[in-house]
């Protein structure tokens, strides 16, 4: 066989040949190039001589007609190298001529032959002299012969020593790595790759052999990691509890794990290519088909929900999985998929399904007897029950629905201990399938109700106490035990549940019967407080103020009649009085209206605020005509209350501005509303005396002020806005600062919409 590296210095060899011959013809061309420049530039100067050497001669014979001389003057001029032709013409005709004209491949001269006679320039003939070019293309021909057999030679032996150096220097070193990686003892590490070189530079060849060194280690470390991970998959494969499948990139099965072909009761020769197809019931093959076409076409990852079905006839549920396996480059190279056997929680899933068909729509006692009948005759046992753990004796469970055969029967109870009830309560579901009486000699029930197979699910409250647990039990040993587990152990949670609702409406129905009797008593104290509180008032209305109106009455006669008797001092001392009990009399109004605001059933309506607010303002401005008041009252305000007490709370908030900017130049009073979120927000504000607000929790009181008796009133006023506006379910607040005003802020319940302020009513 013909080493790469000798054709590898072959193909060197000839392309050295190549391109030196190429080099040789190019530069022959230019050196015949130069050569033709450098004769026809000698032509030129001859041309050039004739002009300024034989110009005078010629003319001077021309001039004497001295034919003679003028032919042995042209014959001179063709003895010059190239010069063929040469003549002389007078008055256009040929004078004298040397040699024969030349057509073609010329370099012609005409120079006219002009004779200076007494100072006058006179034109007496015409010169005309042909160089040829043949004799330079014949020198050129025989110089280019010479030249390219001389660059042949040349560029010969140079290809031939490169050809050597090459070989020398590099292709036996390259024979000698292709006869090492080329040998089956490539993968064999205790045998290092060496070439035979006098000495050890770090060049080319070096790095080479250390690289492929190198790359033999690696590469014998990636095929033992390849090995190991074909190994591990194998091992996989085989221990994984699903069926696992590749495919190449058009999805062509590759290969199927043992589990996958028990699951289709194929063969991997017949799963190969499209044959897994035929592994898929015939019922749903053509949609899993398709939609593993359309995975594989759009390079989507593939899941779905299908039936197998083997020779036999047998048909497993299973859920296929694929996704796309890439390359380096991210390049699809295949699929690799599983397939999970889901037969046992599709099972179970139509178990649960058929179930809750059989208690939907029920609850309670019903709910729990439903269910005990279901699960027995979905399972075909013999019995099933709920038993719950005993509130006095925790070792007892008492059970409150049993079926027997579908038809209610007769509750039990029963110890835990020694007994499969007792494995299960506040443990974890447990299934004995068979020999149960043998498991448990001490329960003679089991005998008696001739139990070969029992399972049972705990019961569990939000909480994680044990609180009972369900059962199914048969007279013969039971098969499906993994399909009853899972529907078992989801029923017994919504058993727990239920249970757990019971007991909270059982509780809730409890507090609700205590909370009448309650309601029922505190309706009553209050009934009988309101009859005292009523008669309390009636005592303050008649019994306080008859003495009051005395005072007042007696105290104005002796004020009228006496006035001219009394001194100074008496009239203030009765004047005093009357102070005193109109004081106590508003006092006692304010009393009374507290009591009134408790009592009275609120009457809810849309009320318009800013009328309410401009009929008080209205009834101020008439107390006091003198006064000039700045009034603003914002339009189109209202809300939803009581208007009765609302038009009290306006009152006593106007009425506190009006009062409180009297010593206030230029006094103003604003009424509006604005919305803070969802919230409508009532204000009143003045630019009165205002107040110190370390005193804003003592503000709505009952006989709580806030002024000296500069200013008049009981101090019941904003107790009794308070009051009102909490009757309403809304809050009541202010601020302030002494001689900067005040403003009062309060919302309503109900009134989450409100209006934002518009151009105020100026009222003077």
């Amino acid at each position: 066989m013909i080493k790469e590296s000798s054709r590898l210095a072959k193909r060197l060899i000839l392309h050295l040949i190549l391109f030196s011959s190429l080099v040789t013809l190019v530069l022959t061309l230019f050196q015949l190039y130069t050569e033709y420049r450098g004769d026809v530039n000698e032509i030129d100067e001859d041309l050039s001589q004739i002009q300024t050497v034989f110009m005078q001669s010629l003319t001077e014979a021309v001039w004497i007609a001295d034919l003679s001389q003028v032919r042995t003057l042209l014959d001179g001029l063709r003895k010059m190298r190239d010069i063929r032709y040469a003549e002389v013409r007078v008055d256009g005709k040929i004078y004298q001529k040397s040699g024969e004209p030349l057509e073609n491949n010329i370099i012609p001269l005409k120079h006219k032959i002009v004779y200076s006679y007494k100072d006058q320039q006179i034109v007496i003939g015409e010169l005309t002299v042909q160089a040829s070019l043949d004799d330079v293309y014949r020198r050129l021909e025989k110089q280019a012969g010479v030249m390219l057999v001389s660059n042949a030679f040349m560029t010969f032996i140079v290809a031939l020593f490169i050809y050597y150096l090459f070989k020398n220097l590099v292709t036996r070193h390259l024979d000698t790595i292709t006869d090492f990686v080329s040998s089956p003892d490539v993968m064999d590490t205790s045998k290092e790759l060496r070439l035979d070189r006098s000495h050890t530079e770090q060049d080319e060849l070096n790095v080479l052999v250390a690289s492929i060194n190198d790359m033999r280690g690696r590469l014998e470390k990636t095929v033992s990691d390849l090995q190991q991970s074909e190994q591990r998959f194998a091992v996989l494969s085989r221990v994984v509890p699903v069926g696992i499948y590749l495919t190449d990139e058009q999805g062509k099965c590759l290969y199927v794990n043992e589990h996958w072909r028990e699951l289709s009761g194929m063969s991997l020769e017949q799963a190969l290519g499209d044959g897994w197809s035929n592994a898929i019931h015939p019922d749903d093959r053509d949609a899993v088909y398709a939609v593993w076409r359309h995975a594989v076409e759009t390079h989507t990852p593939y899941q779905l929900e299908f039936r197998f079905r083997d020779s036999d006839g047998r048909v497993a549920w299973v859920l296929a999985q694929s996704a796309a396996q890439l390359d380096a480059d991210g390049s699809i190279i295949g699929y690799v998929g599983s397939v999970t056997d889901i037969t046992t929680s599709k099972e179970s899933e139509n178990a649960m399904r058929q179930i809750a068909e059989g208690v939907s729509g029920e609850s309670g006692e019903d709910f729990f007897q439903k269910l005990v009948d279901n699960l027995a005759a979905l399972f075909d046992a013999e019995y099933c029950f709920i038993g719950l753990v005993d509130e006095m004796e925790q070792d007892k469970i008492n059970t409150f629905v049993f079926s027997h055969k579908g038809e209610v029967a007769e509750n039990f109870s029963c110890k835990l201990t020694g007994t499969p009830c007792g494995e299960v309560v506040g443990k974890y579901t447990r299934a004995f399938p068979k020999n149960v009486q043998s498991e448990f000699p001490d329960e003679p029930r089991l005998g008696e109700m001739g139990v070969e197979s029992y399972i049972g699910a705990p019961l569990f409250d939000s909480a994680g106490n044990a609180i009972g647990l369900l059962v199914l039990m048969d007279v013969v040993p039971m098969q499906n035990v993994d399909q009853v587990k899972p529907v078992l152990e989801i029923f017994a949670t919504r058993v727990a549940v239920e249970i757990e609702r019971l007991n909270v409406l059982r509780t809730l129905q409890q507090q609700h019967d205590r909370l009448e009797e309650l309601v029922a008593e505190r309706t009553d104290e209050l009934i009988l407080s309101n009859k005292e509180l009523e008669s309390f008032s009636y005592s303050i209305s008649h019994d306080l103020r008859a003495p009051l109106r005395a005072l007042d009455g007696f105290s104005h006669a002796l004020m009228d009649d006496y006035r001219n008797t009394m001194d100074a001092d008496g009239l203030g001392f009765l004047q005093r009085i009357r102070d005193a009990s109109q004081r106590m009399s508003g006092m006692i109004d304010g009393l009374l209206d507290l009591s009134r605001i408790s009592r009275k059933e609120l009457e809810r309506k849309e009320v318009k605020l800013d009328t309410l607010a401009g009929q008080v303002v209205h009834r101020l401005a008439e107390q006091e005509p003198e006064r000039s008041v700045d009034i603003h009252i914002q339009p189109g305000i209202t809300a939803v209350g009581d208007g009765n007490l609302i038009e009290m709370v306006l009152e006593n908030l106007l009425g506190n501005a009006w009062k409180y900017t009297a010593t206030t130049t230029d006094a103003k009073i604003e009424f509006g509303s604005h919305v803070e979120g969802e919230q409508t927000v009532y204000y009143v504000r003045d630019n009165g005396v205002g107040f110190d607000m370390q005193y804003a929790g003592k503000l709505f009181g009952a006989f709580q002020r806030l002024h000296g008796k500069e200013f008049s009133g009981t101090g019941i006023g904003l107790a009794t806005v308070e009051r009102i506006i909490r009757r309403h379910g809304g809050k009541i607040w202010a601020q302030s600062e002494p001689g900067q005003g005040a403003e009062f802020y309060f919302t309503l319940s109900g009134n989450k919409i409100g209006r934002l302020a518009a151009p105020g009513l100026n009222t003077a």
